[in-house]
């Protein structure tokens, strides 16, 4: 771990331990993070479309002030800012983190194949090739569900202190059966509420010969009347094809409002190896979209969205 020594971190640190600027608060309930990903965004205000002000490099520690919306509030150059909590952890629980992920991507891996009463290696996945037919089939087809956050990440914190970590759960069931059904094999990131890093969430779909990522969200947003689902993909012809794919089952098959497709920079399409997508299923700051969210029939309707998405982005091809 490296301590911030930027010019940008001595303002931080400088700010905290030396400027008026800080917020006078109990000291134990200011709690020191650091940036688990590269090039994070410091922003003005808790939105992605604030303006940046600043950037975190990994092992860069800041303050923490007060949390919001799945945002954490320091302060940069003298005045507040704001940082997305998903790419912060507390230094404290990083060796017991590591030993946590190693622990429960090996739960997750073999849960995947109770079914067949075998352990998953990486041979079963090695030599598949898959056929997007033209009656559905995903046969031979590799696909990881990545569902965000879990343990000490929350996600975005919604109406009546809903949490992002535990709403995206109840959809991945319906998700991951969809797609089994259809003859893909599915590895999921998580499947209990525990920490994955960022990192290892890509090293587990880059290990095996996978054929596409989606990770799985709700949004947030201090605007209560934003609401909307939106798919994101990184960047290349593959990534916004499943992209676009995808979207365009939401739109078919839901009633929320469409955001559409957005290229955006976010680890865990930036640094996969295969076609990626991050899907964000809905706002739980809006009472509209929240009230749909906890449906069954919004869930099931999602379910086959994705599938359906993932089988026109194969056919395509």
């Amino acid at each position: 771990m490296r301590v911030l020594f930027s010019s940008a971190t001595i303002a931080i640190i400088s700010l905290f331990l030396f400027t008026p600027f800080a917020p006078s608060v109990f000291a134990e309930k200011v709690k020191i993070y650091e940036a688990g990903t590269s090039n994070l965004n410091v922003r003005s205000s808790p939105s992605h479309d604030a303006p940046i002000i600043g950037k975190l490099q990994i092992g860069d520690q800041v303050r923490v002030f007060q949390k919001s919306f799945g945002w954490v509030q320091t302060y940069y150059g003298g005045k507040k800012a704001w940082v997305a909590s998903q790419y912060l952890f507390q230094p404290d629980s990083k060796t017991k983190a590591i030993a946590q992920v190693a622990s429960s991507t090996q739960k997750s891996i073999k849960k995947e194949q109770n079914k067949k009463t075998e352990t998953i290696s990486r041979n079963n996945f090695d030599n598949n090739k898959g056929q997007a037919t033209k009656n559905g089939s995903l046969k031979g087809y590799n696909i990881v569900i990545d569902p965000g956050h879990g343990g000490r990440d929350s996600g975005a914190i919604g109406i009546n202190g809903v949490l992002e970590k535990e709403t995206i759960m109840s959809i991945v069931d319906s998700v991951v059966d969809r797609l089994r059904k259809s003859g893909a094999n599915v590895i999921m990131t998580r499947n209990s509420d525990h920490f994955i890093s960022l990192q290892d969430r890509v090293y587990i779909s880059n290990s095996y010969n996978t054929h596409a990522f989606l990770s799985l969200h709700y949004n947030a947003h201090p605007l209560i009347g934003i609401q909307g689902l939106e798919t994101h993909y990184y960047s290349g012809g593959e990534n916004y094809a499943l992209a676009s794919s995808l979207q365009s089952k939401l739109e078919q098959y839901t009633s929320l409002e469409s955001r559409g497709v957005k290229e955006s920079n976010y680890f865990v399409l930036r640094e996969s190896e295969v076609p990626s997508a991050l899907i964000e299923l809905g706002f739980i700051t809006n009472p509209n979209d929240l009230s749909i969210i906890q449906t069954e029939g919004y869930q099931n309707s999602i379910s086959e969205a994705i599938s359906d998405g993932v089988k026109k982005y194969f056919r395509d091809k």
